[in-house]
């Protein structure tokens, strides 16, 4: 169904607009330019698009109590894609850990080892997750 109101609705109307004998042709020629140009631009974008999410590759980390751990030390994310991609750190288990305001460190208060979740996602919205071990020692 999406088919034909992506693909054959505007292709049927630019025929319709075209073969009216109404229109004259200094209005059918732009038409035809602007539904070429439209329509070349949504197959290059649909052609470029990335299905293929970002890989992180997780780190484990052993750190003392009350040292801010860098999301660089605990993962690192590489992606197909020409853009770099975002990464950022989502939460943690226990909850013993303050995730900085960017999700770019969290920092443990109390010696244990814990599990903190490292989130990933490129340019076309494709999103991975990750665990990565922490141990805090005192």
């Amino acid at each position: 169904m999406i088919f034909l109101w992506i693909f054959l609705f505007p292709a049927m109307l630019l025929v319709f607009l075209v073969r009216s004998k109404k229109l004259p042709t200094f209005v059918k020629i732009p038409l035809i330019l602007i539904h070429m140009v439209l329509w070349s631009t949504v197959f290059l974008a649909l052609a470029n698009w990335d299905h293929v999410p970002p890989v992180i590759e997780t780190h484990e980390v052993t750190a003392a109590c009350n040292t801010p751990i860098k999301l660089e030390s605990l993962a690192s994310i590489t992606d197909n894609g020409e853009v770099a991609p975002i990464m950022i750190i989502t939460s943690c288990e226990p909850d013993n850990g303050v995730i900085s305001e960017g999700g770019q460190t969290v920092t443990f208060s109390k010696a244990g080892e814990y599990t903190v979740r490292v989130e990933g996602s490129d340019m076309f919205a494709n999103i991975v997750t990750a665990d990565v071990t922490v141990t805090i020692t005192d």
